[in-house]
């Protein structure tokens, strides 16, 4: 029994629901657990399928090439009706664009840069969250929320799927195609301006199972460097 299973991609470098360093995730590991969930590190290598049974799926960013098969493995999951959390940062994809694709994701190159956030001490490559879309999963939101080094994330105009834009920055917020530093400036022409989508819930009947998924265009902000934060 597979129930309220959190289970995380590993073997490329992924952030980890169990560690301690900066960039990996084990304080939402713990509050998981605090609200009831179990979790389990995979590597898609050494399984035959993904369980059906399990409550999501979490893809981070691979920091090596995932294989064909692995990627499979995670698209057969998701025709089966499988629910998924996918932090997707800026970067390579690593092998995953069939991914991009099933979801009907539209990528362009950049990264966020928001005045706002250094206002708030925070870093100008941090997103700030000006907007939630209506949504279950924000609709108790009345706080700001950061995503630091976020990607922009579009959606292609028939994905099948239901798609709703949970994050959305401000006006102020840009998608910087230079180098995303803190003296970036807004290049009028070269650079893409607010406000940024950079957070899309998905939903679709598959298999008579209601199927979501959540994509997030920041990895870091569920790092145990950034949460609490967010």
């Amino acid at each position: 029994k597979h129930d309220r299973l959190v289970m995380s991609v590993s073997g490329h470098g992924e952030r980890k629901l169990d560690g301690g360093a900066v960039h990996d995730m084990g304080e939402f590991g713990r509050q998981l657990a605090y609200k009831g969930f179990h979790t389990a590190a995979t590597s898609l290598a050494l399984i035959p399928e993904v369980p059906a049974e399990i409550s999501v799926l979490l893809l981070t960013q691979p920091r090596t090439e995932i294989s064909p098969g692995e990627v499979d493995k995670i698209r057969r999951y998701l025709e089966r009706g499988g629910s998924l959390l996918w932090l997707l940062e800026p970067g390579s994809l690593k092998g995953m664009q069939p991914i991009v694709e099933a979801l009907g994701l539209a990528l362009t190159p950049g990264e966020v840069i928001d005045p706002a956030a250094p206002e708030a001490g925070f870093a100008l490559t941090t997103a700030v969250a000006a907007q939630y879309g209506p949504h279950a999963v924000t609709s108790q939101f009345d706080l700001v929320t950061l995503y630091p080094h976020a990607r922009p994330l579009g959606m292609n105009d028939d994905p099948g799927w239901r798609a709703t834009p949970l994050i959305e920055t401000s006006a102020r917020a840009w998608v910087e195609n230079g180098l995303a530093d803190q003296q970036a400036i807004f290049n009028e022409g070269q650079d893409i301006p607010g406000p940024v989508v950079i957070g899309w819930a998905l939903e679709r009947e598959q298999e008579e199972i209601k199927q979501r998924v959540v994509v997030i265009g920041s990895g870091d902000f569920l790092a145990n460097a950034y949460l609490g934060h967010a």
